[in-house]
């Protein structure tokens, strides 16, 4: 009951603000717009989708990674997920290995469904803030001796790149809004967030969260 409570309370304190999903105009930049005035800084105002995906290493009781990832369209998001990892990983560049898979396949769905309805999508660029993983994903088809215990989830990733399907960018954490699905933040990040993320969002998270029972 608190829960809801604070729900309720959470939902009517925003009303005001919302999502616009905008496009470009032949006259002036239309440019997308995210709850009130702001604006992701990455968003340079294109028809397309930028993905972000994140991790938090080990956070959790069973010391599973969180893996969480948001993909932004016109000015607003489409989709999101929050999920505890189903194995425990041995390092920072695996969770986060595994966030970007998840993301991909994501994305990969979302641009496929794009194309039946007529719309054409180039490559996708994943916004991730491990270089490590970044650099295990854009070096082509190699083996990496620290990486053999996820060498197929990492192959999938380098096999995207090889095939432009996706590429990767580096996001510093304060742009990477999927730093929201992974963990609490601390108060001052979070009430920033109106720029990044919708507010019904910011409060779905504080319920949709993975729970430390989950298995």
């Amino acid at each position: 009951m608190d829960a809801v409570k604070r729900l309720i309370q959470y939902v009517y304190n925003t009303r005001t603000l919302g999502i616009k999903y905008s496009r470009e105009s032949e006259g002036d930049k239309n440019t997308p717009i995210i709850y009130g005035q702001g604006r992701h800084p990455l968003d340079d105002g294109k028809n397309h989708m930028m993905v972000f995906a994140d991790s938090d290493y080990a956070a959790d009781y069973s010391r599973r990674s969180t893996q969480g990832c948001v993909v932004m369209m016109n000015g607003g998001p489409i989709a999101w997920s929050t999920v505890l990892g189903k194995t425990i990983c041995c390092s920072t560049a695996e969770a986060e290995v595994m966030a970007a898979v998840s993301a991909s396949k994501e994305a990969l769905h979302l641009k496929l469904l794009l194309k039946e309805i007529g719309v054409e999508h180039g490559s996708l660029t994943i916004h991730e803030d491990n270089q490590a993983c970044i650099a295990q994903a854009t070096g082509g088809l190699r083996h990496i001796r620290k990486a053999k215990h996820y060498s197929i989830a990492l192959r999938f990733l380098q096999k995207l790149v090889l095939d432009k399907a996706v590429e990767f960018e580096y996001c510093d954490t304060n742009s990477q809004i999927a730093d929201l699905f992974t963990k609490a933040l601390d108060e001052q990040k979070f009430t920033s967030c109106p720029v990044l993320m919708p507010p019904f969002l910011r409060a779905c998270l504080l319920y949709t969260s993975p729970s430390p029972r989950d298995s």
